[in-house]
């Protein structure tokens, strides 16, 4: 391969016998706008047709790998894609988890023009129940392990070198591998870790399915999310935002404050400032005032609080 054909961005998904879910993944990452990229799918010692799915893309830019045994965690795969990646920049997707088109190019540029060896995007976590949640960065310490999925990182390849391969002694760690891994980062690179403030990744809770194993509320919900960014990312975004504004709204314990405020005050626990973006929707604030008004007038009530 010369140097013209190498990739800007090595995509490494770590899966174990992610057969009913990695199509909807794959699908995301090939419909990037951002195209000279090589996505290296590695396999967890993965016992399912994971490989006939991969192999039948027949994208050349998709490469097929299976580990001998399976080490139970993703530090193994991630390494094993660290050490066959050729990109500039290696991201990270999770074999059940979405990206907008413009995730990879927003963080390229992003990282490219700040002069950045680490970045992060921001993440929208939803339950089964519908409920949208922010996922961000917080100080990592013994209580607080908060931290950007893997599936939101860019890193520039030679950071990987500094901080070292993932955590494959995973068991004997006290935090998980991936926030372990992400202080590694976050500690190694010489300039800051700044969040990049574009919301570009979905991320479904597969701990709050039940039906996680045979997967049927996952593949339904995978396969709307993955049609709606398709089709119209724009709106998928707003509807997201929308639900992240809805949770922190009816859970923020405000009597009087004017609704923009009490949004503010929940998007900074994440730390991030979206009002840009929102300003954008201007169509966005009347809606949700309307529609939240009478919730937390209902809600100061509850608690004996005036409500003007």
């Amino acid at each position: 391969m010369t140097p013209l054909e190498q990739p800007i961005v090595s995509v490494i998904i770590a899966t174990y016998n992610g057969a009913k879910t990695l199509p909807f993944t794959l699908r995301t990452v090939l419909n990037q706008s951002l195209k000279e990229l090589e996505v290296l799918v590695i396999g967890d010692g993965c016992t399912d047709d994971t490989g006939s799915i991969v192999e039948e893309l027949g994208d050349p830019r998709v490469h097929w790998v299976n580990l001998p045994t399976n080490s139970g965690a993703q530090p193994a795969p991630n390494n094993e894609g660290l050490r066959r990646a050729l990109g500039k920049f290696v991201a990270y997707c999770g074999h059940d988890d979405l990206w907008f088109p413009d995730h990879l190019q927003s963080l390229v540029a992003f990282v490219e023009s700040r002069d950045l060896e680490f970045s992060y995007s921001f993440t929208a976590s939803i339950t089964p129940s519908g409920r949208i949640w922010a996922r961000s960065h917080l100080p990592i310490t013994e209580k607080h392990v908060q931290h950007p999925p893997p599936s939101s990182w860019l890193h520039r390849r030679c950071l990987a070198e500094k901080a070292g391969p993932w955590p494959e002694d995973y068991m004997q760690l006290f935090r998980n591998p991936d926030v372990t891994y992400f202080q590694h980062l976050y500690e190694s690179a010489d300039s800051a870790a700044t969040p990049c403030p574009a919301l570009s990744v979905i991320k479904l809770g597969s701990s709050a399915y039940r039906s996680y194993q045979d997967k049927t509320d996952v593949i339904h919900d995978l396969k709307r999310y993955a049609d709606s960014i398709e089709n119209d990312p724009a709106a998928c975004r707003l509807a997201l935002y929308q639900g992240i504004a809805e949770a922190f709204v009816a859970n923020y314990p405000t009597r009087s404050l004017p609704l923009r405020y009490a949004i503010g005050k929940g998007l900074e626990h994440v730390r991030y400032r979206l009002f840009d973006r929102l300003e954008k929707h201007r169509a966005f604030w009347p809606m949700l005032n309307r529609r939240y008004r009478r919730r937390r007038q209902r809600q100061t009530r509850r608690r004996g609080l005036p409500t003007s």
